[in-house]
């Protein structure tokens, strides 16, 4: 299974007759008024507030096999540990070359300013989370 292509936007429309996508403010950064508390320790995670749509598309490694993987979404802080992983879900590469998925984010951990990196992984025949695909999206804060 591969991914070719992820993006990070506002919102999505799917149409029904055709069943193309349009993809609605495209993120490449995301600016945050102030942080969100009182930093104890450099780059100590605080989960907050923010609203955005992770979209991928998967396709099949080889087109002619037919397949099925589990996934997830992980967030690698600036740092490079790994903060977060959304809960595995299923792609079924069974009855379609292709398949789409839509994550909704409502929470996202922060560690300060820096490069934030949405993997997305899938699982392998042993337990171990294998990379697919990464989006960067950069996070820094306002001057007041």
């Amino acid at each position: 299974m591969k991914v070719t292509w992820a993006i990070i936007c506002e919102g999505t429309s799917t149409d029904v007759e055709n069943n193309n996508v349009s993809l609605f403010n495209i993120y490449e950064e995301l600016h945050f008024p102030e942080p969100p508390m009182q930093e104890d320790e450099p780059g100590q995670v605080h989960l907050v507030p923010v609203r955005f749509v992770y979209m991928a598309t998967f396709a099949r490694s080889d087109i002619d096999h037919v397949e099925t993987h589990e996934a997830r979404l992980a967030i690698v802080l600036p740092n490079g540990h790994e903060a977060a992983a959304d809960p595995r879900f299923t792609v079924d590469l069974e009855s379609a070359s292709r398949s789409r998925v839509k994550i909704e984010v409502a929470m996202m951990p922060l560690a300060g300013e820096g490069e934030y990196r949405f993997q997305m992984q899938s699982l392998d025949d042993h337990g171990n989370w294998l990379h697919l695909f990464e989006t960067p999206l950069q996070v820094s804060y306002q001057e007041p």
